[in-house]
């Protein structure tokens, strides 16, 4: 029922943020959100995707930094969609934990969502990668669902003040994990490159041009390699 509730307060209030601040968006790559659970990962800009992933995909827990569940309403909606909060700065034991949560959110039929810079960060640039995500995934063989978008470019971090604009979301095919090490699946979510470049997802680095040329700014070029999986 709690995650019933929270889906439908996010897609109230998703297309509240449109009629009332202009923020609309494209998706591309609905064919690859798959029928079965996923560890969900994505680029964290805004308050933006937060909603989009809570209206726009099917009954997931987060994992959450355990301070937002001390938060009026947050801390309650958190509980009601039986999130995995954990104490960032305990090292071992939070990843002990989101594996041992996550497995089993995951085989009550849950996805589990995840932002692994943990914090905003602004469009443009990179926070710390954390190895949770990666390794509840490998754990438990759960492929990896990637969400890259631009939504801090309208809804910046901090910011009072958004923009009027259409968010680019992009959604990537399932990373494999079964059988592979955490560091080598590690995803790096960047936000989307123009629709003309072709481009390619890497599982661990993120976005690359597929032709080899310099991609615009704030984008790095990132060499292809063997765990290189085409996006477009």
């Amino acid at each position: 029922a709690g995650c019933a509730v929270a889906q439908n307060y996010a897609t109230v209030m998703l297309k509240w943020v449109e009629w009332s601040l202009g923020i609309t968006c494209e998706v591309e790559g609905w064919e690859n959100v798959p029928d079965h659970p996923v560890v969900a990962m994505a680029k964290h800009q805004s308050a933006w995707e937060t909603l989009f992933m809570e209206s726009r995909f099917p009954p997931q827990c987060w994992i959450v930094k355990r301070e937002l569940l001390w938060l009026p309403f947050v801390g309650w909606s958190l509980y009601a969609i039986r999130c995995i909060a954990i104490d960032r700065s305990s090292g071992h034991s939070a990843r002990d934990q989101i594996v041992e949560q996550g497995r089993r959110r995951l085989a009550q039929g849950m996805w589990v969502s995840i932002f692994p810079e943990g914090t905003r960060v602004a469009p443009g640039k990179a926070g710390r990668y954390g190895i949770g995500g990666a390794l509840l995934a490998t754990r438990t063989g759960t492929p990896i669902l990637p969400l890259a978008h631009n939504a801090g470019e309208y809804w910046p971090r901090y910011a009072f003040r958004k923009r009027p604009g259409r968010v680019r979301v992009v959604i990537g095919p399932p990373i494999p994990t079964a059988g592979r090490d955490p560091v080598t699946v590690r995803f790096r979510p960047a936000a989307p490159l123009p629709a003309s470049l072709p481009v390619r997802v890497t599982v661990a680095t993120g976005f690359e041009a597929m032709d080899g040329s310099s991609l615009p700014e704030p984008y790095t070029f990132i060499p292809p390699d063997e765990r290189s999986i085409a996006l477009a």
